[in-house]
């Protein structure tokens, strides 16, 4: 199994907010001092994530499983991240709960697809606990090769690209040329695959886990 990880991807776009909200509760009305607070507060919340998340891994490598769970717990519940899922799955892997240990990798995989940690971690627990992999259908096996959000903007930039594509020569009067078609086919197959991927991921919702071995369902 891959060890600890890092800091993982923090919500930016929120904390420049909350940070601009704290500089006009300061009343700092000149544009360059309300940046340099909204850098300072920003810069703190990153310093404190980094700081817990450091205390969450070395947890792990001391040994102190019950205090990196609740580190990484509540970093899930406020900042849901692979990162923090990767390391919780190590945790319960250690701790003996591979059912927990599976399901937290599944998570991660779901959350980033490309996470290699993830994917080798679940496919090395499976092999070791003998669990399957669950059966999915050609579209739900299509929505697991990008994230979740991510076919919604390819979905949102394939539509636009095709509508593009046949609006905008006409409206600018653009003679009808061969690369005109196939921009806008190129963006009516994407739009197509990726509402297709995105119904898959839809779908990929109703799938349940089961934790623990002999449970009565």
């Amino acid at each position: 199994m891959k060890s600890a990880r890092g800091l993982p991807q923090s919500k930016t776009l929120a904390r420049w907010r909350c940070a601009f909200n704290v500089a006009k509760r300061l009343r700092v009305r000149r544009p360059s001092a309300a940046l340099a607070v909204a850098f300072a507060f920003l810069t703190a919340q990153i310093s404190v994530l980094a700081d817990d998340f450091a205390a969450g891994v070395t947890a792990i490598q001391s040994g102190k499983f019950p205090e990196a769970r609740t580190v990484f717990e509540n970093e899930i519940n406020q900042r849901p991240s692979s990162g923090a899922l990767v390391n919780l799955g190590i945790i319960e892997w250690q701790s003996g709960r591979a059912g927990a240990a599976i399901l937290a990798w599944e998570r991660a995989a779901w959350i980033d697809p490309l996470d290699a940690s993830a994917r080798q971690n679940l496919k090395f627990a499976r092999e070791v606990a003998q669990v399957e992999t669950p059966e999915l259908r050609w579209f739900e096996t299509a929505s697991t090769w990008l994230p979740p959000n991510a076919w919604v903007w390819l979905a949102g930039a394939g539509l636009w690209l095709a509508v593009g594509a046949l609006v905008l020569p006409r409206v600018l009067r653009w003679k009808k040329s061969g690369w005109q078609q196939t921009l806008a086919a190129f963006g009516l197959c994407a739009f197509l695959f990726s509402l297709t991927a995105n119904f898959g991921v839809v779908s990929r919702t109703d799938i349940g886990f089961v934790v623990r071995k002999n449970v009565s369902l």
